[in-house]
Order: structure tokens, then sequence, then C-alpha cells
């Protein structure tokens, strides 16, 4: 769970970041005209940053959906008590931890780059 929260937080953290210093890559100007109703960005979905990232590039849809699926998980064991998650999960995908392991290390070989480069470049 800890590591799925902590791909949350990495993502949460550059969408915002992105946000805020009105950025003009393509990824920055989707994420501020993703929902443009939003005053506040941290009240931003993961999933409208996930579906972001999906339709920045075409490789990047595949793990993106293997990271929401595995977020669903983890949602579900923090809080299975309030829904049944292999009801409404089609592929009734069961996890352990090399699986998630495996997921978030990949989706961040996968998209690392396109991060570092915001984060490294002089802007705090």
């Amino acid at each position: 769970m800890c590591m799925i929260a902590a791909v949350e937080a990495i993502l949460r953290s550059d969408s915002i970041l992105r946000y805020e210093l009105k950025l003009k890559d393509s990824f920055s100007i989707r994420i501020r005209h993703q929902n443009p109703s939003i005053k506040n960005i941290n009240k931003i979905k993961f999933s409208t940053i996930l579906s972001a990232w999906r339709s920045e590039d075409r490789k990047y849809k595949d793990i993106t959906d293997k990271l929401e699926r595995a977020f669903k998980y983890r949602h579900w064991v923090a809080h299975g008590r309030y829904w049944d998650y292999f009801s409404s999960n089609t592929q009734n995908t069961k996890y352990d931890i090399g699986d998630i392991e495996f997921i978030t290390m990949t989706f961040l070989t996968t998209i690392g780059n396109k991060i570092r480069k915001v984060n490294d470049s002089n802007i705090y």
C-alpha cells in the first residue's frame, strides 16, 4: 500500500508543480485544461492525473491502466468493507507485493525522466 501511495504522492506533487508554474510542455497544459473548474489543484482526482498521463503518449496507456487497477485494489484493501472490489473489477485481479512492486517500478521508470526534468530544473 505504501508503494502505491508513494507513486500517488510523486504524481500529485509533479502535477501541482506543473500547474502552479504554468509550464508550456504538453503535459502541463493538459493538466491545467483537464478540469478547468477546479480552483484548487490539490483537489484534482488521482484518476484525472492518470488519464492525463495515459493521453500524453500511447506508450503510457498499458502501465497507467495497470497502475489504476492496482490503485483501486489498494483502495479496496484500505476501505474494503464499503464495496465489493471483485464484483466491480471485471478482471478480478488479485495483487501480491511483487505485482505491486513491479507495477510501481515499471511506471516510475517509464515516466521517471519526464518527472525528473521538471523537478530538477532549479525552480524551487
